[in-house]
């Protein structure tokens, strides 16, 4: 063995070009299969990052007709006393808080969390302590900190523990430092107890809503689990006044629950990586082919002299498990690169609630994997060239005569075959890039109902300890607003009550005059948006009837109403909606109390994906709300205006943040960036195959003029024009990419289906992006055979006749 691995090597050496192609082309392939299996590593193969990870589950309602989709506090309590299946049970929910107080006033992610939490994952703090038993309950102030936010805020000051934070006017004292690696229920600064009040749970009108995980006791199956929790669920539900039917519990592994948003998409990565595999092990067998046929005179002398088929296959096998682990070595040079290009491609609202896509590591699964991989291409792309190469005829290849049989071109080689089938795999990963493409280019023409350029948005929320009544609140947007526009720069202001493109932040089923009574199972729900300023006019959203809001739509003025055309269609086709009344915001008395004043457009609220649903804008002044998204549409850059911007919020409150500052143009390009993404990731998987595909073509069309010069020069002495010897050559090019293409777009049919749930206004047959794909990669199989072809027609005759 240490023999062959010393000749491979020397021969390798001998033939830097074939080497260079070679381990450039494995080096590529290999190295964008070891970055995409990082990210299948980092997010389907590496265990939770806390201890006994398999008996971590995540509890889940099913949502079924009638039913209450979330977890209700009190159905939460009920299973935290009662359950038998669980060592622990715990509960969680996010929120956002002001911080004032250290510093400038700043808007923190927090996670309000039971103190079960930490005893169900198994963690230990890394300064302090977790929550108490008696600290989870109304009324006790305590926090824990991220390593992160104690770096940020504190320099990692030892002192931080026993020190307060100010979070909406209360303070809370710091018990507690999580380490650096903690990221459940996601990327938080600060943790705080979930406090759920039993009396107000199950004897109040308000249930909280919350997420569960669970750890279940040895021999608990989830099934089990799951029966005793629905029956509990149930019971429950008989106590309280619970608004609807109390559906199914499911429970499943945690781990499959946190990546269930992103499997799918890096699943089909991972499979579109291993095409190109594929492809780059063909492309390097064919290369193998052509130099061992090089060869057979070499190996001819080795039979003659004694050595047997299995020592002359184990010596090629031996060469191209070299270059498989040249190539390896490379490649992992590559997925170091690639694994930070795949980081930053990710968008934010990407990553999971444990795994940080944003940095992927490399640990041993990724070396051992790309090691692997490196003897398995070797192995693959050097068995069929060893194996046929081997089978030696002494007579023929010691008189050096041209080879025959598989050895020969075209449709009748092993190496056209080879061809056939690295062009079939390039279309199908062209199509798959090209469907994406087209998706991605509908959904950026996408009509999303209002201007995005120069539009600045950042989001208030006035806490209720300060702001308790609407008045006052009312009060404080109205100021903000007349500071606003008396910026230079600034045209118009408006706020929501949602930010654009995340969805309402309200929606209901509302009774509307001249309507039957809305069936939840067959009426779509109505979105609701608190509008105040010139929201309207900021976002340039076309009036089409009526008017709308002035001064006379104050808090004791005439309710009223604007709703979009979707609703006028849906609820009031049969008429003019100007005039009618909805029942919304009334005292129960008041029956249809808000008159609806005006009709504006449509705009994508829910997604780009989506149609606009019915929606009804409300006056901010009859129903203040704590928390708003400002936009301000502006002459120029809207960004130039974030530190003015700032300066008039503290003006009017000195301790109120300003927080989820961006562009409108920023916040529609986020929502299209995953789309994005992933056509860019598989436009260069297509482009490498491209190439690879067109190399492949080159190289037996060129090899077979090579080896066919002497016919050639035969056929020009008996009269054979230039352009006869152009049709010969090119017509093996041709057959063989009409058939690879084919078998291409037949392949294709079969597996772009998996990308439905990834395309927008394209299906995944679609005719357009077939004969594209199909045209564009016949064209450059046709100049890559075109280019040998040419040279053949300007052979000498004399020269070719006594070529050998």
């Amino acid at each position: 063995m240490k023999k062959d691995l010393h000749h491979s090597i020397r021969s390798l050496i001998r033939n830097p070009g074939f080497t260079a192609v070679a381990v450039i082309t494995l080096m590529l392939a290999i190295g964008v299969n070891t970055t995409i299996f990082s990210v299948v590593n980092a997010v389907l193969l590496k265990a939770l990052p806390f201890q006994q990870p398999e008996q971590l589950v995540s509890v889940q309602k099913v949502a079924e007709p009638g039913a209450f989709p979330a977890i209700a506090g009190y159905q939460y309590l009920a299973w935290k006393d009662r359950t038998t299946s669980f060592d622990d049970l715990a509960a969680f929910t996010d929120n956002n808080f002001n911080l004032t107080g250290a510093g400038e006033p700043e808007r923190i992610s927090c996670a309000q969390v039971s103190a079960s939490l930490f005893t169900t994952l198994r963690v230990q703090p890394l300064r302090g302590r977790f929550f108490m038993p008696e600290e989870d309950k109304p009324g006790a102030n305590v926090a824990i900190v991220s390593e992160r936010f104690w770096q940020h805020r504190y320099a990692r000051d030892e002192a931080i523990l026993q020190s307060t934070l100010t979070l909406d006017n209360k303070p809370y004292l710091i018990v507690g430092v999580l380490p650096a690696s903690f990221r459940f229920p996601g990327e938080f600064d600060v943790w705080l107890p979930i406090a759920l009040d039993p009396v107000k749970e199950t004897k109040g009108d308000f249930f909280s809503l919350v997420e569960v995980v669970g750890r279940v006791k040895p021999g608990v199956t989830n099934i089990g689990a799951q029966s005793e929790l629905s029956m509990i669920a149930r019971q429950a539900s008989e106590q309280v006044n619970e608004p609807s039917a109390v559906g199914p519990v499911e429970v499943v592994p945690l781990q499959r629950q946190l990546v269930s948003g992103v499997r799918l998409t890096v699943l089909i990565l991972w499979g579109a990586v291993g095409l190109v595999m594929l492809l780059a092990c063909v492309n390097v067998a064919s290369l193998m082919i052509s130099r061992t046929l090089s060869r057979r005179r070499e190996m001819a002398v080795r039979t003659a002299v004694g050595a047997r088929r299995w020592q002359l296959v184990r010596q090629l096998l031996t060469e191209s498990v070299v270059l498989g682990i040249a190539g390896g070595v490379l490649g992992l040079l590559v997925a170091v690169w690639g694994t930070r290009a795949i980081g930053s491609l990710v968008p934010k609202g990407f990553t999971t609630s444990v795994y940080d896509l944003n940095s992927i590591p490399l640990d041993w699964r990724v070396f051992v994997f790309t090691f692997a991989l490196s003897v398995l291409t070797g192995i693959v792309f050097g068995l069929a060239p060893a194996l046929t190469a081997s089978k030696v005829d002494l007579i023929n290849a010691l008189r050096n005569n041209r080879p025959c049989g598989l050895m020969s071109f075209g449709l009748r080689s092993l190496r056209g075959w080879l061809v056939v089938v690295e062009l079939a795999l390039a279309v199908v990963l062209m199509l798959g890039a090209g469907l994406l493409v087209r998706s991605f280019n509908k959904l950026m023409t996408v009509d999303l109902g209002f201007d995005r350029e120069n539009v600045l948005t950042f989001r208030i929320s006035l806490p209720r300890s300060k702001y308790p009544k609407p008045s006052q609140t009312d009060a404080f947007y109205k100021d903000l607003l007349r500071r606003l526009n008396a910026l230079p720069g600034v045209q118009t202001a408006g706020t929501i009550n949602h930010s654009p493109l995340e969805g309402h932040g309200m929606i209901a089923f509302v009774g509307i005059e001249g309507h039957a009574p809305l069936d939840r199972k067959k009426d779509p729900a109505i979105g609701v948006g608190v509008v105040d300023g010139e929201y309207f006019k900021t976002l340039r959203i076309p009036l089409l009837a009526g008017r709308q809001y002035d001064a006379r739509d104050g808090a004791d003025g005439q309710k009223v109403a604007i709703v979009n055309e979707a609703f006028a269609k849906w609820f009031l086709s049969g008429g003019d909606p100007l005039g009618k009344r909805v029942a919304f915001g009334c005292e129960e008395s008041e029956g249809f109390c808000r008159t609806i004043v005006g009709v504006v457009g449509n705009i994508r609220q829910e997604s780009i994906t989506d149609e606009a649903i019915p929606e009804m804008y409300v006056p901010f002044a009859q129903m203040p709300m704590n928390g708003s998204t400002v936009m301000v549409r502006t002459s120029a850059d809207p960004t130039a205006l974030v530190g003015a911007v700032r300066n008039e919020v503290l003006a009017i409150d000195k301790d109120q943040p300003v927080s989820d500052v961006k562009t409108l143009a920023q916040r529609v390009d986020e929502v299209v960036a995953v789309s994005r993404s992933l056509m860019l990731l598989f436009t260069a998987f297509a482009l490498l195959a491209l190439i690879l595909g067109a190399v492949g073509i080159y190289g037996v069309v060129s090899y077979s003029v090579t080896q066919r010069t002497h016919e050639i020069g035969i056929r020009m002495a008996l009269g054979a024009r230039a352009t006869d010897v152009l049709k010969l050559i090119m017509g093996n090019g041709i057959a063989l990419a009409l058939i690879g293409i084919a078998m291409g777009v037949g392949g294709a049919v079969a597996v772009t289906r998996f990308l439905k749930a990834m395309l927008f206004g394209v299906t995944p047959t679609d005719i357009l992006t077939f004969v594209a794909v199909s045209s564009l990669l016949f064209a450059v199989s046709l100049i890559a055979s075109l280019i040998p072809a040419r040279r053949a027609t300007k052979v000498d005759p004399l020269v070719a006749l006594r070529y050998e």
